[in-house]
């Protein structure tokens, strides 16, 4: 049981927290981009199942600019897998537990950003061009197949753009960057429903450093720490994931797949590590969801003096 000594009774936000899939491994809503591939980019949002993803890019044969529209639900990627939380859960971080299909409409002849077209028709100007399918791994990566109707297909993986700060480098051989865990947090223990959400604010932060540890067998790699003097608490984060700890005593673990820019999912229990040290078990134990707060915003100047 989490014993954290600051409360933050939101209990709205909390609700919000707890509404989200047991296991839900769906990615966070922004703009998303193939660090490979330059000059083609990826809105998605997501709300409840839904997810709805435009894609901007550029004719082959012209250059000519054009963008893509694909909406649908997502599912299980698992056949017999039904239910949500995932029973049996997934065994390896290779596996994609859910998945998203849905067709790919061009649009073009559509009005400029100063143009006023009354009576242009969306629908009228879709044109069903081919097919994408996402599988969802983590909260900030994506793998997406895209497959035309000219026969040409491509498979791609995407990542979602950090622009308030830059991420931080730990080595990991994906060459993900593990996001600015700075500002303000707020947990909600799935086990604990009628409890207050947990709240720290990490002010702190170490460079990163070399460190011989066991958070996945042993090795030396690159550890960086975020830390909430008030409150003693601190974020420890490998390239394997973080550990929340409050006067030494570690309170959960996060999988680097599960930390968001803005949300992450943290385990309790011994379950989340194998016995053996080779392979882990997928999202199992006790599920405590977090949320990024959003950073204050600047007042405004006060006018100059006439």
């Amino acid at each position: 049981m989490m014993t954290m000594r600051k409360l933050m009774p939101a209990f709205g936000l909390l609700l919000c927290l707890l509404a989200m899939p047991a296991y839900a491994v769906l990615p966070e809503n922004g703009v998303y981009y193939n660090p490979d591939a330059q000059g083609v980019g990826y809105s998605i949002e997501v709300q409840g199942t839904t997810l709805v993803m435009l894609t901007f890019a550029h004719d082959k044969d012209t250059g000519e600019p054009l963008y893509y529209y694909s909406a649908g639900t997502i599912t299980q990627a698992r056949p017999g897998l039904s239910t949500i939380p995932i029973d049996p859960p997934l065994l390896y971080e290779h596996e994609y537990p859910y998945q998203f299909d849905a067709p790919i409409y061009r649009f073009t002849d559509g009005p400029c950003v100063t143009c006023t077209l009354p009576d242009w028709n969306t629908a009228e100007h879709a044109v069903e061009v081919g097919h994408v399918h996402l599988r969802m791994a983590d909260v900030n990566r994506i793998t997406a197949t895209f497959t035309l109707a000219d026969g040409s297909s491509k498979t791609t993986e995407l990542r979602r753009m950090g622009f308030g700060r830059a991420g931080y480098d730990l080595g990991r051989d994906d060459g993900r960057m593990l996001p600015d865990m700075r500002g303000e947090w707020v947990f909600a223990d799935r086990a604990m429903p009628d409890a207050p959400v947990t709240h720290f604010n990490f002010t702190e932060v170490e460079p990163p450093s070399a460190w011989e540890g066991s958070f996945y067998g042993r090795d030396v790699h690159a550890r960086m720490r975020f830390t909430d003097p008030a409150a003693g608490a601190d974020l420890t984060c490998t390239r394997y994931g973080c550990a929340l700890s409050q006067d030494g005593e570690t309170l959960f673990l996060v999988k680097f797949q599960d930390i968001g820019m803005d949300s992450l999912l943290g385990y309790k229990g011994d379950e989340l590590f194998s016995d053996d040290g080779t392979a882990f078990q997928y999202r199992t134990g006790d599920l405590v969801i977090g949320k990024h707060m959003i950073d204050p915003i600047p007042e405004a100047a006060p006018p100059p003096e006439s």
